[in-house]
């Protein structure tokens, strides 16, 4: 069936992504493709009352209106759709078919955990056995944690990678809102610019360090550092946590390269050994001299007493 442009509404769940806002650059890419090959395809609907509501194209509907004007009509395909699949059908078009983007991959992810927290029913908390043991499992998991994330968007074949999910979902949760922001910054400039935003990779590494304030120091680190391979300043990060605290401060104030951490332990451990080592000579050094002490006071001892023998005897 036909329906004219200006009477399909938005997705209902569009609000939650970029708050509705859509993407201008590939609007104009969509409209640049559609004068040579037209609209590939009838747009996926359902009704809601009397209102029909876009599944998904969003961008392409938009960029229609641009090029014929909103009462120009466009073929649509009803669908009988749950609230779920209405869901599933926004998010899997916003994660397939478009250029990553790093605010817009995260917005997506916390569309699918409000659903689940908001949809997927709890055990109940009664379940127990007629002589009264619980049932319930002792793990129950939050709704709509990742674990549930990762099954409900890749129930019918991968969307996104189970690692990708973690990352992302971890950036979210973990990371200073300063650092969050630049993140943002560096997914719409399409790379990282040394100074003022931090790649995917790095933004990974960062929130699983706990304090928000050794993030930000770490975050300089990653950016002053000669080592520029994704996996290696990963590593990197990870010898960090494990270092010793005198070390992590010299990585922190900048007095060491990040790149140089592992070497930087090294160097401590070695210290630490000698010093060690020589505490315990001096231990042994010490008891040598107690020990030769000791040895001293009990011959003068023996001397006195034979003396006052020997002066008895004179005396007799």
């Amino acid at each position: 069936m036909k329906i004219k442009i200006n009477q399909l509404k938005p997705n209902p769940f569009k609000k939650q992504i970029a708050k509705g806002r859509l993407d201008e650059d590939q609007v104009k890419r969509i409209m640049s493709n559609m004068k040579e090959l037209g609209l590939m395809g009838a747009l996926p609907v359902f009704k809601k009352g009397n209102d029909y509501h876009l599944i998904n194209g969003h961008h392409r509907t938009e960029a229609l209106k641009r090029q014929f004007g909103k009462n120009h009509e466009v073929e649509v395909v009803v669908h009988n759709y749950s609230e779920e699949q209405v869901l599933r059908g926004m998010i899997v078009e916003n994660l397939t078919q478009r250029a990553n983007d790093f605010k817009e991959e995260v917005e997506n992810l916390k569309a699918i955990k409000g659903y689940l927290k908001k949809n997927v029913a709890v055990q109940p908390l009664n379940t127990k056995r007629k002589d009264g043991q619980d049932l319930r499992p002792q793990n129950i998991s939050e709704q709509g944690s990742i674990r549930d994330i990762i099954s409900w968007l890749n129930k019918n074949g991968e969307v996104m990678s189970i690692g990708k999910i973690s990352s992302l979902l971890k950036i979210e949760d973990k990371l200073d809102p300063e650092l969050y922001d630049r993140v943002e910054k560096a997914s719409h400039a399409g790379g990282t610019k040394e100074g003022e935003t931090i790649g995917v990779k790095d933004a990974t590494a960062l929130s699983s360090i706990e304090d928000k304030e050794e993030q930000k120091d770490m975050a300089k680190a990653l950016l002053d550092t000669r080592e520029q391979h994704g996996n290696r300043k990963n590593k990197n990060i990870t010898l960090y946590k494990n270092a010793p605290e005198e070390v992590k401060q010299q990585v922190r104030s900048g007095a060491i390269d990040l790149a140089d951490i592992e070497l930087a332990i090294v160097n401590h451990n070695l210290k630490e050994k000698k010093r060690n080592t020589v505490t315990i000579e001096d231990i042994g050094k010490k008891i040598d001299m107690t020990i030769d002490s000791l040895s001293f006071s009990i011959s003068d001892a023996q001397k006195n007493i034979k003396d006052v023998i020997g002066d008895r005897k004179s005396v007799v």
